[in-house]
């Protein structure tokens, strides 16, 4: 973590930067009612004239050397299902969204569900 990252993130808490003004460098962690949460990059966006928060949490690195672009996996809220959001720097939520993934299961792993013949109820 950076002194500048650190500098940053205090002036979010204290007020002396609006997030508002640069919402592109946003990173936090945002807590949804519901039980769930997320941990990556902030931006407001505008669908259909309803101001929504967008959310991209870092899956995947990116890899130049392979030409790889780094991937994000995207979730919009309104402002209604937002619980808290919890600044710190990009490094810090780097991390976070990291350890988050690691106990979800992944999409290009699907479900298997063992299906037996014997048990069927429908006699």
């Amino acid at each position: 973590m950076t002194d500048i990252s650190i500098a940053k993130t205090a002036s979010w808490l204290d007020g002396t930067t609006p997030i508002d003004k640069s919402p592109n460098d946003i990173w936090a962690r945002v807590e949804i009612f519901g039980h769930r949460s997320h941990t990556g990059k902030l931006r407001e966006i505008e669908i259909l004239g309803v101001k929504m928060l967008r959310i991209d949490v870092p899956i995947k690195q990116a890899a130049p050397l392979l030409k790889e672009e780094e991937i994000f996996e995207t979730f919009i809220y309104g402002g209604a299902a937002i619980f808290s959001i919890i600044p710190m720097t990009e490094e810090a939520a780097r991390e976070h969204a990291k350890k988050e993934r690691s106990y979800g299961w992944s999409q290009k792993e699907p479900l298997q569900i063992e299906y037996d013949e014997s048990e069927r109820y429908d006699e």
